[in-house]
């Protein structure tokens, strides 16, 4: 099978599910129509927003200049980080403003752009497993905040910390590297198979990474699913403030376009490269401070539509601009299933190796478990989830 590469820069645009004519490209202030092409890209407007053009305009130009570097950077690697060698790259970029969410995919036949308005999500800092599992019943798009993390009084100078209890609103295990000021948090994840998997419930299993600080938590994670075109894992990100309203990334929300985002993933028993940054800037594009995820293997289709059903390298990255998440606790890595202590049940692991903050290899203390193994062996440390 033909393998192609897939570049998936997440700050929250999608991919379409139908390829519908575009109109040509408007030259007027504002564009309204639900298909258009503009500078060589297919915009897509679903629900008909009042788009200022010139402004459209700069958001592609980003768009396309970032698609650019991950091809550049990607074509330079050595091939020890590729999952195959001289194959075409596609790339999906999702990321928002203060108005709207943008999901950009650019493959070797089309560049399309999905413009979404931009939604809050609303996170109870006091994660107790009710409210939890309430959530997690509710909105799938919140499903991904980390389950097993509860608020509890300061003793540390910090505004909040987290226990460092078993599991709390689910089972699982978590690691992690103590840093204050530290920003590039890297690994490699060995993804749970199929086989592995045992039991473990669609949408409320997860392998991820993140953050604790004192003004925000983050979890950016991929989180199982099983539905439509099979198993797979997908790419999410959430930052949670200590108070306010929060933002999760992770495909668009259109009616009628979201079983798109369900329908491309990452490869069960594969192993993705993954960074993750407290603080990514690029002035030249108007990024400052962003809380963002990367990651970067194979995936089940070749676009996020999965019309191209060939096995696909898959770079994902989700952004979350304008954060400012300064003194923190700790990075984290984290193999978990949420739901109900008393009835959950299913397995899932993971392998977290090449752990390294900021270019040096670090080894994690192992931070809780509740029905899990960790096993930690220099910069790598296995969790197993088990019940």
């Amino acid at each position: 099978m033909k393998k192609f590469l897939l570049t998936s820069l997440a700050l929250l645009i999608t991919a379409s599910i139908s390829a519908p004519a575009f109109a040509q490209e408007e030259e007027s202030e504002y564009v309204t129509a639900k298909n258009v092409a503009l500078k060589n890209v297919n915009v897509k407007n679903e629900s008909n927003l009042r788009l200022e053009v010139e402004k459209l305009q700069k958001v592609i130009d980003k768009a396309v200049e970032v698609a650019s570097d991950e091809q550049k950077l990607y074509a330079s690697e050595s091939i020890s980080k590729k999952n195959f060698v001289d194959e075409p790259v596609t790339i999906n970029y999702i990321f928002n403003d203060e108005n709207y969410e943008y999901f950009y995919e650019e493959t070797n036949t089309s560049k399309d752009l999905w413009v979404t308005e931009r939604t809050k999500n609303f996170f109870n800092n006091e994660l107790t497993s009710n409210s939890i599992e309430k959530r997690a019943q509710v909105d799938t798009i919140t499903s991904g905040i980390e389950p097993q993390e509860q608020i509890v009084p300061n003793t540390s100078g910090f505004e909040q910390q987290v226990q460092a209890d078993p599991i709390s609103g689910g089972i699982g295990g978590r690691v992690t590297v103590a840093s204050t000021t530290g920003n590039l948090f890297e690994s490699k994840w060995k993804l749970a198979s199929v086989a592995e998997l045992s039991g473990a419930p669609s949408e409320a299993t997860y392998i991820y990474t993140g953050l604790s600080s004192s003004k925000a938590e983050v979890d950016a994670n991929v989180s199982l699913n099983t539905g439509g075109t099979g198993p797979r894992w997908r790419p999410r990100l959430c930052v949670k403030p200590n108070s306010g309203n929060g933002t999760c990334l992770e495909g668009v929300r259109q009616s009628g376009y979201d079983k798109v985002h369900t329908s491309n993933g990452y490869v069960p028993g594969t192993t993705i490269t993954t960074a993750f940054w407290r603080a990514y800037n690029d002035s030249t594009r108007g990024i400052s401070n962003a809380v963002r995820l990367k990651t970067t293997g194979l995936a089940i289709c070749a676009d996020a539509g999965c019309y191209n059903s060939n096995d696909t390298n898959l770079i994902n990255i989700l952004e979350v601009n304008n954060q400012n998440i300064t003194v923190m606790n700790y990075f984290k890595l984290l193999a978990t299933i949420a739901g109900n202590d008393a009835t959950i049940t299913g397995n899932v692991r993971s392998t977290f190796s090449n752990i390294t903050l900021d270019g040096v290899a670090k080894t994690p203390v192992n931070n809780a478990a509740d029905y899990a193994t960790i096993t930690i062996s220099g910069n790598s440390a296995t969790i197993i989830v088990s019940k």
